[in-house]
């Protein structure tokens, strides 16, 4: 193991003959096997490189006290395919997808109507649920508490939503940005430059709605006979209707292959493969 101040982690292997057999020693860390590796690294332009290295003998000869390697060679793999950053984009891939939704306006007229309609539809399914699973009564009253109740609570169905894409973005390592379009009055989580596998995206994208709605049937079992169940039930069908922009995503980037990668943006993504 050789060390310094910048050279770290470089694991040297060093291959000799002896006894008439080959055998495999570890090499000292000598100032002449120091400068070898010095020069190696700057020969693949790169000046600190956690790597590992192999040095062949054969046979060896000296530097004084100090054996120097006859040979000594990286793996081209190791070359070609530098150890990249978390979130890093790899050297031989480049961009076939910028998409935005507030690119056209035709989008977010779109995706309001879409949202209407799903608001809808998973209003339904989750009063449904607040009446079968909740034991909600099917004739209740709603007092000025109970309407606070809810505003507040689809602010934060708002809040949780986002904060749900930011803490699946923090599992992969990235650190997410969050804020509002105004013009749009859309709510968002991104972390701009950093790129996830395909996979990965598909479950930062649709982990609010899965998340959030098994919470919301779970709360229902859980306080069922309340009227806690109501808004548990308004809380699931915005969170569902909101996530009507992260299922379009969704539904574009599962059209390439799973070897592509992307890029969250405010309001879009970027789309990566490899160069043919």
């Amino acid at each position: 193991m050789v060390s310094g101040s910048n050279f770290i982690g470089i694991r040297l292997i060093f291959w000799s003959f002896s006894n008439g057999g080959r055998t495999n020693n570890w090499v000292k860390p000598t100032a002449a096997l120091q400068r070898v590796v010095r020069v190696a690294r700057r020969s693949v332009g790169r000046e600190s490189l956690p790597a590992v290295f192999v040095i062949k003998t054969c046979p060896p000869y000296r530097d004084g006290d100090s054996t120097i390697p006859f040979i000594l060679r990286k793996s081209m793999s190791e070359i070609n395919n530098p150890i990249r950053t978390s979130g890093s984009l790899p050297n031989d891939y480049q961009e076939v997808l910028y998409w935005r939704m507030t690119e056209k306006p035709i989008r977010v007229i779109t995706l309001q109507i879409l949202g209407v309609l799903f608001f809808v539809i998973f209003g339904l399914i989750f009063s449904s649920l607040a009446v079968s699973l909740g034991k909600l009564p099917l004739y209740f009253k709603f007092g000025l508490s109970e309407i606070s109740s809810v505003i507040v609570g689809i602010l934060l169905t708002f809040v949780l939503h986002e904060l749900t894409h930011g803490w699946v973005m923090q599992m992969f390592g990235a650190r997410p940005r969050y804020g509002i379009l105004w013009k749009q009055m859309m709510f968002y989580a991104t972390t701009p430059r950093y790129a996830y596998r395909r996979n990965n995206y598909v479950g930062i994208s649709l982990a609010p709605f899965v998340f959030i709605s098994t919470l919301v049937v779970l709360g229902m079992w859980l306080l069922k006979g309340t009227l806690w169940v109501a808004l548990l039930g308004i809380c699931g069908s915005i969170n569902a209707s909101g996530a009507i922009g992260d299922m379009w995503i969704t539904m574009i980037v599962l059209r390439y292959a799973t070897t592509a990668y992307v890029m969250d943006e405010r309001d879009g993504i970027r789309v990566f493969l490899p160069k043919p």
